[in-house]
């Protein structure tokens, strides 16, 4: 999770370190400088622009996969000795092998290239990006067509859940990190709008 360091950045800790030692939640953030709000600006439209892409592409995964372990009797076909080095015969098999390629060359692929290209922004973002590019990047080879149909059901189920984590991490880390952006309202209602949320207004007809 996110906290408040001694020197007043932010920095990731486990969920229990923070809570044993009482660190400071990112989002509970108050009085940051005017530095450290610029530095965070500046990063703003890419990192948002970083986890809008990532998430797509991690909700792709999560789709793809689902359609696989749904499909049991074509992943059934394509996995194996004998299936995983021969051609898929039935529908349900060539939609399983379709739909593993596209994991394996498009959504994979693409899913690792775009926390890579994040993790070079530099912002908090960046940081805990590249900590879920590596842990991606080692359920790579679980994909094989060669292993057994349970143990390619068990990897695939893996990866949607790293998919998962990685789409909910990036996003809770982007909402943390720029969480004083809402701070004193709503943050929704559009200039000049009354904001509903004001207390001296509440009651009032």
């Amino acid at each position: 999770v996110a906290v408040v360091g001694a020197d007043g950045k932010i920095r990731y800790v486990s969920r229990e370190e923070a809570i044993n030692k009482g660190m400071t939640p990112a989002s509970a953030e108050e009085g940051l400088t005017t530095k450290e709000k610029q530095a965070r600006e500046a990063k703003y439209p890419v990192a948002k622009q970083s986890v809008t892409t990532v998430s797509a592409t991690m909700n792709q995964i999560d789709a793809t996969i689902k359609r696989l372990l749904e499909n049991e009797k074509g992943l059934n076909g394509i996995t194996g000795l004998v299936y995983g080095n021969t051609p898929a015969l039935t529908n349900d098999a060539r939609r399983a092998d379709a739909d593993l390629k596209q994991l394996k060359n498009l959504a994979f692929v693409q899913g690792l290239t775009e926390l890579r290209a994040a993790s070079a922004t530099g912002a908090a973002v960046g940081n805990v990006t590249n900590k879920e590019g590596d842990r991606f990047e080692n359920l790579k080879a679980s994909l094989e067509r060669s292993q057994s149909f349970d143990d390619l059901k068990a990897s695939l189920a893996r990866l949607q859940s790293q998919a998962r984590a990685t789409r909910d991490t990036i996003k809770q880390t982007f909402d943390d990190t720029y969480a004083y952006k809402n701070q004193g309202g709503s943050g929704n209602a559009p200039a000049g709008a009354v904001d509903t949320d004001n207390p001296l207004l509440r009651g009032k007809k």
